[in-house]
Formats: structure tokens, sequence, C-alpha cells
């Protein structure tokens, strides 16, 4: 892979990550949380991952979160919830 064909398909597999992201904010939908009144299994697990784009470990994570602000509040609902400091 060429360098240039590199950049394409990094930018290519982004353009795919940021579509997943959105999905789960169509999943969400208005609720507070996926299934139920409070954190569920689902959410939990979407909370850590999420946490993982926060702290910088996927490269343009904390860009496409911050584009995201229901994310960062079911995240913050979540940590809420369950007394997470």
């Amino acid at each position: 892979i060429t360098e240039r064909g590199a950049d394409g398909a990094l930018a290519s597999i982004d353009k795919e990550f940021e579509h997943r992201l959105d999905d789960l904010i169509g999943f969400l939908g208005a609720r507070p949380f996926f299934y139920a009144d409070r954190p569920s299994r689902a959410d939990l697990t979407v909370v850590a991952f999420l946490h993982n784009l926060e702290d910088g470990h996927i490269p343009g994570g904390r860009r496409m979160l911050a584009e995201r602000p229901a994310l960062l509040a079911l995240a913050e609902r979540v940590r809420r919830e369950i007394k997470f400091d």
C-alpha cells in the first residue's frame, strides 16, 4: 500500500467508524439509556468503549466524540448513575 493508499484507507475507516457512532445515537434515541430507565450492560459496554475515545486511544476519537454530544451526555449519565468518578 502506498502512503497515499494508506491515508485513503484510514479515511474510509474513520468515516465508517463515525457512521457507527451515529448509529449508537440513533439506537439511543430520546431515551436516557439504551434499554431501560437505568444503565444496562449495553450502556456500560458503550461507555467503556467511549472512554477509549475520550482518552485518545483511537486516533481522531476525541474529535469524533466531541462532535456527538449525545454520546458524551450518555457517558455522563451512566457515570453519574453508577457513581463512577
